[in-house]
Protein backbone atom coordinates (compact mmCIF):
# COMPACT_ATOMS: atom_id res chain seq x y z
CA UNK A 1 0.00 0.00 0.00
CA UNK A 2 1.25 3.39 -0.75
CA UNK A 3 0.63 6.13 1.58
CA UNK A 4 0.25 9.24 -0.32
CA UNK A 5 -1.23 11.48 3.16
CA UNK A 6 -4.37 13.17 0.67
CA UNK A 7 -7.45 12.78 1.62
CA UNK A 8 -10.95 14.65 2.02
CA UNK A 9 -12.81 15.78 5.34
CA UNK A 10 -15.64 17.60 4.28
CA UNK A 11 -19.05 18.12 5.95
CA UNK A 12 -21.82 21.45 5.04
CA UNK A 13 -23.35 23.27 7.70
CA UNK A 14 -26.60 24.88 6.10
CA UNK A 15 -28.58 27.91 7.45
CA UNK A 16 -31.40 29.41 6.41
CA UNK A 17 -29.93 33.22 5.38
CA UNK A 18 -33.38 34.66 6.92
CA UNK A 19 -32.72 32.93 9.63
CA UNK A 20 -29.58 33.22 10.63
CA UNK A 21 -30.08 37.19 10.40
CA UNK A 22 -32.31 37.04 12.49
CA UNK A 23 -29.90 35.85 15.24
CA UNK A 24 -28.43 39.03 17.74
CA UNK A 25 -24.90 39.32 16.73
CA UNK A 26 -23.70 38.03 19.69
CA UNK A 27 -25.26 34.65 18.95
CA UNK A 28 -24.05 34.35 15.55
CA UNK A 29 -20.45 35.38 16.93
CA UNK A 30 -20.83 32.40 19.18
CA UNK A 31 -22.26 30.04 16.93
CA UNK A 32 -19.50 30.74 14.36
CA UNK A 33 -16.53 30.49 17.35
CA UNK A 34 -18.37 26.87 17.80
CA UNK A 35 -17.98 26.15 14.07
CA UNK A 36 -14.83 26.84 13.99
CA UNK A 37 -13.88 24.82 17.19
CA UNK A 38 -15.51 21.78 15.61
CA UNK A 39 -13.95 22.01 12.46
CA UNK A 40 -10.50 22.42 14.31
CA UNK A 41 -11.78 19.13 16.12
CA UNK A 42 -13.19 17.42 13.39
CA UNK A 43 -9.84 17.55 10.86
CA UNK A 44 -7.53 16.62 14.07
CA UNK A 45 -10.04 13.48 15.06
CA UNK A 46 -9.47 12.84 11.12
CA UNK A 47 -5.71 12.66 12.02
CA UNK A 48 -5.94 9.84 15.08
CA UNK A 49 -8.47 7.86 13.29
CA UNK A 50 -6.13 7.80 9.93
CA UNK A 51 -2.90 7.14 12.18
CA UNK A 52 -4.92 4.30 14.31
CA UNK A 53 -5.92 2.46 10.92
CA UNK A 54 -2.39 2.81 9.97
CA UNK A 55 -0.92 1.06 13.03
CA UNK A 56 -3.18 -1.48 12.69
CA UNK A 57 -2.32 -2.14 9.13
CA UNK A 58 1.19 -2.25 10.19
CA UNK A 59 0.58 -4.47 13.08
CA UNK A 60 -0.82 -7.21 10.71
CA UNK A 61 1.93 -7.78 9.04
CA UNK A 62 -0.15 -8.91 5.89
CA UNK A 63 1.00 -5.27 4.31
CA UNK A 64 3.82 -3.12 3.39
CA UNK A 65 2.96 0.55 3.95
CA UNK A 66 5.54 2.31 1.44
CA UNK A 67 5.64 6.10 1.44
CA UNK A 68 5.94 8.15 -1.16
CA UNK A 69 9.31 9.96 -2.20
CA UNK A 70 9.27 13.33 -2.95
CA UNK A 71 9.47 12.67 -6.57
CA UNK A 72 6.60 10.55 -6.31
CA UNK A 73 4.45 13.43 -3.58
CA UNK A 74 5.60 15.68 -6.66
CA UNK A 75 4.10 13.96 -9.60
CA UNK A 76 0.52 12.77 -7.41
CA UNK A 77 -0.01 16.72 -6.63
CA UNK A 78 0.65 17.80 -10.47
CA UNK A 79 -1.66 15.40 -11.76
CA UNK A 80 -3.81 15.42 -8.48
CA UNK A 81 -5.00 18.99 -9.19
CA UNK A 82 -6.48 18.65 -12.24
CA UNK A 83 -9.15 16.42 -11.42
CA UNK A 84 -10.03 18.59 -8.06
CA UNK A 85 -10.16 21.48 -10.27
CA UNK A 86 -12.87 19.36 -11.90
CA UNK A 87 -14.80 18.16 -8.76
CA UNK A 88 -14.75 21.73 -7.79
CA UNK A 89 -15.83 23.57 -10.19
CA UNK A 90 -18.63 20.66 -10.44
CA UNK A 91 -20.00 21.08 -6.71
CA UNK A 92 -19.44 25.12 -6.56
CA UNK A 93 -22.44 25.75 -9.08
Amino acid sequence: MTETNHGYVGYMLTVNPDFWGSLPVDVRDELEAIIQEVSVWVNEESVNINLAGREKIVASGRTEVTELTDAGAGCLAANHAPCMGNVLRQYRR
